[in-house]
């Protein structure tokens, strides 16, 4: 009798502590952070509520050289996976993550290409599939979940292409020159010429040689259109934008989910295409 009763103790105990609010409970979602924005949505939309996913870089801040405060180190130490562009791009939040956790790099190995891979809705396209891939491996059972929200979301994404494309398709003078190299893919995607790219590097101001030759071209083959970031100050900017007699584009390479027009991947990709036809089409400051 003395045997049982010990037996039951001990299971009742076992059963107690399980249910206890004291006992150390596993998360039940898998905690994502992203650098920047984007990608944070793109992730976003494909996990659902399957993932507490969150981003690092401050809307309008420097993704290049970006330092998190204390709070958001402590926040991105707790988490499973990172998903960035490359090393060289974002790779400085490597020193705050976990030993543990996993990582995704969209541009594996590519060390010298263009990192603004998710300004073009078509590789951005491929983002989203090789991100649907890496947590089908990492979590086995939400791979059907993302395998679904991912083919609605190439749907829609395959709908934005197409508008953008109707947005800009009546613009005649599709040249234009840029301050940094983010908008090549866009351009490319869409039949704008970039004429020319101010910084060499990011953050480099030009040479007065470079910058004499901008203004001769931009002169030569009229071109009068100068994109530069939206909260860019730049008195470089200005004096090339005075130079040619030129207006400039000022465009939004991240995004906020707390600005309406820009509070998705989609809805920034749309916003930054009106921007430029606006522009180009009235060739004119506005």
């Amino acid at each position: 009798m003395k045997q049982i009763l010990t037996v039951l103790t001990i299971l009742l105990g076992a059963v107690f502590a399980q249910c206890s609010p004291e006992a150390p409970v596993e998360h039940e979602k898998p905690v994502i952070v992203t650098s920047i924005f984007p990608l944070y949505d793109i992730t976003r939309s494909i996990t659902g509520n399957r993932a507490d996913v969150f981003f690092v870089v401050d809307i309008g801040a420097n993704p290049h050289t970006y330092e998190p405060t204390p709070a958001t180190a402590k926040k991105i130490s707790r988490a499973d996976i990172f998903i960035g562009v490359r090393k060289e791009f974002d790779g400085w939040i490597e020193k705050f993550l976990a030993p543990k956790a996993r990582r995704l790099y969209l541009q594996e190995g590519d060390h010298h290409g263009n990192p603004h891979i998710w300004l073009s809705i078509r590789k951005g396209k491929d983002i989203a599939r090789k991100i649907t891939r890496f947590l089908g491996v990492q979590y086995p059972a939400m791979k059907a979940h993302c395998d679904g929200n991912l083919m609605g979301y190439l749907a829609q994404l395959d709908t934005t292409d197409a508008e953008i494309s109707h947005i800009l398709k009546p613009v005649k003078a599709k040249k234009m020159i840029q301050w940094h190299s983010a908008w090549d893919y866009f351009a490319a995607d869409y039949g704008i010429i970039i004429a020319g790219t101010v910084e060499s590097g990011h953050g480099d101001q030009p040479s007065v040689k470079r910058f004499k030759s901008l203004i001769d071209k931009a002169k030569r083959e009229g071109i009068r259109a100068v994109a530069i970031g939206l909260n860019s100050e730049d008195r470089a900017a200005s004096s090339l934008i005075r130079e040619i007699n030129g207006f400039q584009i000022r465009l939004d390479s991240i995004g906020s989910p707390d600005i309406t027009d820009r509070s998705s991947y989609i809805l920034l990709m749309k916003y930054n295409a009106e921007t430029i036809a606006r522009k180009l089409g009235k060739g004119k400051a506005r």
